[in-house]
């Protein structure tokens, strides 16, 4: 998805359109302060290399709850003593500790375990709290100075406590056409998020469309939201069809070895018709 999609991407922008070949550099490969062009996708590759160790360590957590802590205060560290580094890589470094957080809870997922009656209890309540708590925190003397950090904390926070909600919520529409529909469209939520960045560029860079209005806003969300939605499965098809197609290629290779050998079974026969 980020080598067919995304690097064409930046460099019909980046190199293209504004011919700075700096910036596209920076973007690409993630060491730019202004990145807002698919960040999202080099930050699962990155923390989806560091999941094994921490799948490792799932049945000792406080030792995970230990780094995450210490993690935590090392981004305090880097913002204070080196700004200019961590502002230029505050996108990516900020949002580990949520991703770590996530991973527990994705064991507790893969285990299907019952979500703790007092855990939803202490979600609800930080969700219908969360501005009040906010505006405590960042106007307290020391802590008001670290701000970014608290921002991308408190975010990641709130996306985690309406997790917590709607997976509650989730099981009264267990069975149902809803249920079905969510779950079809979360087969390609990748998809409709790289494609929603580059409508978005388009429309409102490149187009310049108004939307000044509420109503403009509006009708905007809407037809941006059902078009990423619609383009985002035509994505999804797309690469689908590239997967299956090297797929088929090696199958293909396997099965012409084994033909070569004389040790072509069954099934190998089966593939090796379609192959041929």
């Amino acid at each position: 998805v980020y080598g067919l999609f995304c690097v064409p991407f930046f460099v019909i922008t980046r190199l293209i359109l504004s011919y700075n070949i700096l910036h596209f550099f920076q973007e690409l490969f993630f060491v730019y302060k202004n990145v807002n062009s698919f960040w999202f996708l080099l930050c699962i590759v990155i923390c989806y290399l560091i999941y094994p160790l921490l799948y490792k360590c799932m049945d000792k957590k406080r030792y995970i709850y230990t780094i995450l802590i210490a993690y935590i205060v090392g981004i305090v560290l880097l913002q204070t003593y080196f700004p200019e580094f961590y502002f230029r890589f505050e996108i990516l470094i900020s949002r580990i500790p949520i991703f770590v957080i996530g991973a527990i809870l994705g064991e507790k997922v893969y285990k299907k375990e019952e979500v703790d009656p007092y855990i939803l209890v202490i979600a609800i309540g930080f969700l219908f709290s969360r501005r009040l708590l906010f505006a405590v925190v960042t106007r307290m003397p020391v802590i008001s100075n670290y701000t970014s950090i608290i921002n991308r904390l408190y975010g990641g926070l709130i996306g985690l406590c309406l997790t917590i909600v709607l997976v509650m919520l989730m099981k009264y529409i267990e069975n149902t056409q809803l249920f079905k529909l969510l779950g079809f469209m979360g087969t390609f939520t990748l998809e409709t998020y790289v494609f929603h960045i580059v409508y978005r560029w388009f429309l409102l860079t490149h187009l310049r469309l108004p939307i000044d209005s509420y109503v403009e806003i509006l009708i905007f969300l809407l037809l941006y939201t059902v078009t990423s939605f619609v383009f985002g499965y035509i994505l999804q098809l797309f690469f689908q069809k590239i997967r299956w197609k090297r797929k088929r290629e090696r199958c293909c290779k396997g099965i012409g070895n084994l033909y070569r050998t004389g040790n072509l079974g069954c099934e190998e026969e089966s593939c090796f018709c379609q192959c041929f």
